[in-house]
């Protein structure tokens, strides 16, 4: 009778703990973070004197319009997370770089199912070899847009008048600089390989 109690009771401690363990696994998945970013353009209407941050451009009826990057960063998860930054992955001349952009009211707390917006200049992707767009959370992990999405918008922007421009080094005329001015804090890292 005895050794019939003791394996019921193991069985029994087999199966609870198990099942506490599969309960575990589900709470951490379940609470760790799902973030996703969205990239667009967004246009806004304005004129020819009006002092913009995005580009000017103009419109098929001719009307002046300002274009930037509109990001949507998204938090699917069960925990809030905070966003410190946007980041830009290029590969310019064999050197990689990440710009890190930190627009108006950021670093900022996600709460769970919620999302914030932000808009950043478009000249931080034209002419540039961007091999990555995301942004970089509170623990500095990094997360991606779509590259299919990266790749069109590159295209698009590509595409459309901007404010970067060309310079020359005067004391040596090889050295060329494409530049535009940042309306928004940044960072610029160089990558080593």
């Amino acid at each position: 009778m005895t050794d019939i109690i003791k394996d019921i009771l193991l069985i029994w401690g087999s199966v609870l703990s198990t099942c506490l363990i599969l309960f575990q696994f589900f709470k951490y998945f379940r609470n760790k973070p799902k973030i996703s970013v969205e990239l667009s353009f967004i246009n806004r209407t304005t004129d020819e004197e009006t002092e913009v941050k995005g580009t000017k451009v103009i419109n098929e009826r001719g009307h002046f319009m300002e274009v930037l990057l509109h990001v949507v960063v998204k938090n699917h998860g069960q925990k809030a997370v905070q966003i410190s930054a946007i980041f830009v992955k290029t590969n310019t001349n064999e050197k990689p770089y990440e710009k890190r952009i930190i627009p108006d009211g950021f670093p900022v707390v996600i709460n769970p199912l919620c999302s914030v917006e932000a808009e950043i200049q478009k000249e931080w992707i034209d002419d540039e070899k961007v091999v990555g767009f995301g942004i970089i959370d509170g623990l500095g992990n990094y997360c991606n847009v779509n590259k299919e999405k990266l790749i069109s918008i590159v295209e698009q922007s590509n595409k459309m008048p901007s404010n970067k421009k060309q310079y020359v080094n005067k004391t040596n005329p090889d050295d060329i600089v494409f530049a535009f001015q940042s309306k928004d804090k940044f960072t610029l890292i160089n990558k080593k390989k």
